[in-house]
């Protein structure tokens, strides 16, 4: 066959067929490379625009990859996707994600959203970023203790997908084959595993009572009810937990809750107390309202590593929720307040799994503390009018886009 010039012709890219040039697109989720494909030309950035409009994305938002984002519902309907709030702006950045609110989420992680669902007990990692493409969403294996939890208890109006309190992820599941879930389970709040390609879920033994889960510097790294700290490396065949720091014990009067956050060095652990305050509501029952928080920096004191409490966090913005914690440099992010908690309103644990309307109560707790003024500020807060409709939703959840 003859590729001599006079008998091939090249191919002229720019009038590929619209549906062709559309399919490519939807291969995309970087902005960055979204715009690179519509500056091409002319007809290619026609194509660009019409996908950006089917993804609800306008010129006005803006996306940081490290930044939290709120995922809050659109409406009252169950089946309602969910919008993004962005913190700098104060914006609402109308994207209706395919996240509906009446689903249980136990974790945010690198963008990624984890569900459990309530029958079959099988969890699923989702990122709504990826617009409904099916590379965004991981089917794991079902959790056999929730199942065992929900069978014996059938004499019980229970609500077995609050048998798992949270789940984190240790990295990108597309990007990262090789990663793996942990998660805090049952009364005694104890840690389970899943690695990548494995069948089932692995229980740890240890002493259970974990309070909150991140992945850092290569492992998992908890924290208990007392305060005191522990990781876990996956590598080994038969992991263990173990213990790096003494307890940091509160008030005998109250159970503090408690948070673990990577600093921005990737090095450095902080440990998060919130206190909160109960309130009486108009039908009856009571509400919790976060009146502070106090910081600790991991340091080592002589044989063992001690908390160390900070009167400030500088240039640092903590973000903390039973979905997502992580620490940001305020700087790099205009209208981010420095030396602030960010936080959202919390899951009140295995209870709901017999009581599941303390779940779904107008999610009024949420804010940003300022460390240096000890004051509460309010970030998003649904209109009044709205008040009846968000008494019948669960937290808000913290999200990083990953276009």
């Amino acid at each position: 066959m003859d590729f001599s010039r006079s008998t091939y012709q090249k191919a002229d890219w720019a009038w590929l067929p619209e549906n062709i040039l559309f399919v490519i697109l939807t291969e995309f989720f970087l902005l960055s490379d979204l715009i690179c494909f519509g500056s091409v030309c002319t007809r290619w950035r026609s194509v660009c625009k019409r996908r950006l409009e089917e993804m609800n994305i306008q010129a006005n938002m803006v996306f940081k990859r490290r930044l939290p984002m709120l995922l809050i519902p659109t409406s009252d309907r169950p089946e309602s996707p969910r919008n993004l709030y962005s913190l700098p702006d104060g914006q609402i950045y109308d994207l209706r994600l395919p996240v509906p609110y009446n689903t249980r989420c136990i974790g945010s992680c690198h963008g990624w959203l984890i569900f459990i669902d309530p029958i079959s007990f099988m969890l699923t990692l989702f990122n709504p970023f990826y617009f409904g493409n099916e590379k965004g969403t991981i089917k794991l294996p079902p959790f056999s203790a929730a199942m065992d939890f929900s069978q014996s208890e059938r004499s019980c109006d229970v609500f077995s997908e609050y048998y798992i309190c949270k789940a984190v992820l240790s990295s990108d599941p597309v990007s990262s084959p090789s990663y793996a879930v942990m998660l805090i389970y049952g009364k005694y709040r104890d840690l389970a595993y899943y690695k990548s390609g494995d069948e089932s879920w692995t229980c740890l033994d240890g002493n259970g009572l974990i309070y909150d889960l991140i992945y850092s510097d290569g492992h998992f790294t908890a924290i208990d009810l007392c305060g005191e700290l522990f990781v876990c490396d996956l590598v080994p065949n038969d992991p263990q937990l173990l213990s790096i720091s003494a307890p940091l014990y509160g008030p005998t009067d109250s159970v503090p809750r408690r948070y673990i956050v990577e600093a921005n060095d990737g090095i450095t652990l902080l440990q998060v107390v919130k206190s909160f305050e109960f309130l009486p509501i108009s039908n009856g029952g009571i509400v919790s309202r976060t009146i502070g928080f106090s910081v600790y920096k991991l340091g080592r004191e002589r044989e063992m590593f001690d908390w160390l409490e900070l009167s400030s966090i500088g240039d640092a913005a903590l973000f903390v929720g039973d979905s997502y914690s992580c620490c940001v440099k305020a700087s790099a992010f205009p209208g981010i307040i420095p030396n602030s908690i960010y936080f959202t309103d919390d899951y009140r644990g295995f209870s709901a799994a017999y009581c599941k309307n303390l779940q779904f109560k107008r999610p009024i707790d949420a804010g940003v503390y300022l460390i240096r003024e000890r004051s509460v500020r309010r970030h998003y807060d649904p209109d009044d009018d709205d008040d009846d409709m968000q008494r019948g939703l669960p937290p808000h959840i913290w999200i990083t886009p990953t276009i």
